[in-house]
C-alpha cells in the first residue's frame, strides 16, 4: 500500500498502484526548503571569518569618509558573493564539483572548529559543540550529536509546524541504544515517550549495529561499528530498514540485533499477539566505511521530504542516487547558519 499525506486527515494508506518513479540524484537536504526557515547569510567569505574570529575585539573608531569607503567595498563584495553564490549552488545541486566541495567545506570547518573545545550553539534539545564540527567532515563517522541535530532540525522546521507532523517522531540515538540494549526487559516501556509513540503513524530510528560481544557501555556516544536507518510504520507493523552497507546474505548477527530491536518495539508498543515484519528497502550503498551516518540523514531527510510532500508515495529509495559529500556539505552550512545566527542574536 501507498501512505499519502491527507491535509485534513493525516496520514492514510491508501490501495494504489505504485508508479515507477525517475531516477533522483540529490543528497536528502536539497528535497526540503531550509531557506524559508534558515537565517539569510550562508555563503561564506573573508569577512564572515572576520565576524565571527573579532567579535568581541575592541573596535576603533573611524571617519565618515573611510566609513563610506568601507560600506562601498562590503557592497561590492556581497554583490561578488552573491553572484558566486548563483554559481556554485547550480554545481552542487546538479553535478558537485567535488574539489569545490571538500574546499568549502576545509573553509567552513577551519572557521567553526578552532580554538578550544566549546558549545557553537543550542538548537532545541541539542547543545552543538565545536568538537563536533570535527565528525562533518569526508573520512569521519558521524556521532550520535550530529545525527540527533539533524533529527532536531527536521523536527523543528518540517514536522512540528504541520498540522500532523505529530504523527512522525524522530528518536535520537543514545535513546535508541539504551531502549535496544538496556538489561531489564521489563523496564524497556519507560524508556521510550510512550503517549507520543503510541498516538504516531512513523517512527525515524537511528540504528547502530553493535557487536553483542562486546562490553557495551550505553554511555558511550559512539559505540558501535555501523550505522543504518529504520523506519517503524506503527499502522502496519513493519519496520523499514534502509542499509547503506547492506549485502545478499546479511550477517546473522546484525539480524539477531534487528529482530531484538521488532521485539522491544513490540513489547513496548503492540499488544502480546501483534508481530511486525522487518522488510530490508533497497537504496544507496556507500562506497567507503565512513559514510554510514551520512546516509542515514540523508535518507531521512529524503523519506521525510516524501512523508510531507500530500503525494502517495510507498517509501522506496530504489531509483534515487545520494552523494555522500554533497550531503556533508549541506550539513556543515546548516551549521554554520545556527552558528552565526547565534552570534549575532542578543542574549
Amino acid at each position: 500500500m501507498l501512505v499519502v499525506l491527507d491535509p485534513y486527515k493525516g496520514f492514510c494508506f491508501v490501495k494504489e498502484k505504485a508508479t515507477v518513479n525517475p531516477v533522483v540524484h540529490t543528497n536528502g537536504f536539497d528535497q526540503l526548503d531550509w531557506e524559508k526557515h534558515l537565517p539569510e547569510g550562508g555563503n561564506v567569505d573573508k569577512n564572515d571569518s572576520e565576524e565571527i574570529a573579532e567579535e568581541n575585539a575592541p573596535k576603533a573608531k573611524i571617519s565618515r569618509a573611510e566609513r563610506k569607503q568601507i560600506k562601498k567595498q562590503v557592497a561590492a563584495k556581497r554583490k561578488l558573493r552573491l553572484s558566486a553564490a548563483d554559481s556554485d549552488a547550480v554545481v552542487l545541486k546538479n553535478e558537485p564539483n567535488p574539489y569545490l566541495a571538500k574546499q568549502r567545506l576545509k573553509k567552513l570547518h577551519g572557521m567553526l572548529a578552532s580554538g578550544a573545545d566549546t558549545k557553537l550553539f543550542d538548537f532545541g534539545l541539542i547543545a552543538f559543540y565545536k568538537s563536533d564540527v570535527d565528525y562533518v567532515v569526508p573520512g569521519e563517522w558521524l556521532n550520535d550529536n550530529n545525527i540527533s541535530f539533524v533529527y532536531e532540525a527536521l523536527s523543528t522546521y518540517f514536522l512540528k509546524p504541520h498540522t500532523f507532523g505529530h504523527q512522525v517522531y524522530m528518536l535520537y540515538p543514545a535513546l535508541v541504544q539504551l531502549f535496544l540494549h538496556y538489561p531489564i526487559v521489563e523496564e524497556i516501556s519507560g524508556i521510550l515517550p510512550m503517549k507520543d509513540l503510541k498516538k504516531l503513524k512513523f517512527v525515524f530510528i537511528p540504528f547502530n549495529f553493535i557487536d553483542e560481544c562486546d562490553l557495551v557501555d550505553l554511555e558511550d556516544a559512539n559505540n558501535g561499528d555501523h550505522w543504518a536507518l529504520c523506519l517503524l510504520s506503527v499502522e502496519e507493523r513493519k519496520l523499514y530498514v534502509y542499509d547503506s552497507m547492506s549485502f545478499d546474505d546479511d550477517e546473522e548477527e546484525d539480524d539477531q540485533l534487528l529482530h531484538q530491536l521488532a521485539s522491544r518495539l513490540k513489547t513496548a508498543l503492540f499488544k502480546p499477539k501483534d508481530t511486525i515484519s522487518i522488510v530490508k528497502m533497497k537504496c544507496g550503498q556507500q562506497t567507503n566505511f565512513d559514510d554510514c551516518g551520512v546516509y542515514l540523514v540523508m535518507f531521512s531527510c529524503y523519506l521525510v521530504s516524501l512523508l510531507m510532500s500530500e503525494k502517495p508515495t510507498n517509501l522506496d529509495l530504489t531509483r534515487v542516487v545520494f552523494n555522500p559529500l554533497s550531503g556533508r556539505l549541506s550539513m556543515m552550512e546548516l551549521v554554520y547558519k545556527l552558528a552565526k545566527e547565534q552570534l549575532l542574536t542578543p542574549s
